[in-house]
């Protein structure tokens, strides 16, 4: 059947039909890889195990200063610690410098206080007396 229809088409026909049908044949021969040479894929093949190798290099480059990002994370973190607990340490100790020191002024104070109520004292009974 299919034959006697070549039979009743014309040569340019024909040649048209034929180019159609290799160029199908072809396209899906290139896509499928039956085309290929051994040499090309043996490059292609070298060029993905090469590419692989600099993936993965650069996949261990990146891991490791990842590595050296988190260590020195933690440590921030540990200063950040040391610092907060160093700051809580030394606004205490200002504090008790300071409450000894308001206690030492307040004793001196009362001394003074005490001396100048004596001289007050004194001089109430020198008046006292004198008008007397």
């Amino acid at each position: 059947m299919i034959v006697s229809q070549f039979a009743s088409m014309s040569l340019t026909n024909v040649v048209i039909v034929c180019g159609i049908i290799a160029f199908v044949i072809k396209t899906l021969a290139e896509e499928r890889g039956w085309l290929r040479s051994t040499r090309i894929l043996r490059r292609e093949n070298e060029d993905l195990v090469r590419r692989n190798g600099d993936l993965d290099s650069t996949v261990e480059r990146l891991r490791g200063r990842l590595d050296v990002q988190d260590r020195d994370l933690k440590d921030l973190r540990a200063q950040v610690t040391d610092l907060r607990s160093r700051d809580q340490a030394s606004v205490i100790a200002a504090l008790a410098r300071a409450e000894s020191s308001a206690v030492g002024r307040y004793d001196a104070l009362i001394v003074h206080q005490e001396a100048a109520t004596a001289v007050l004292v004194e001089i109430r009974d020198l008046i006292r007396n004198g008008r007397s």
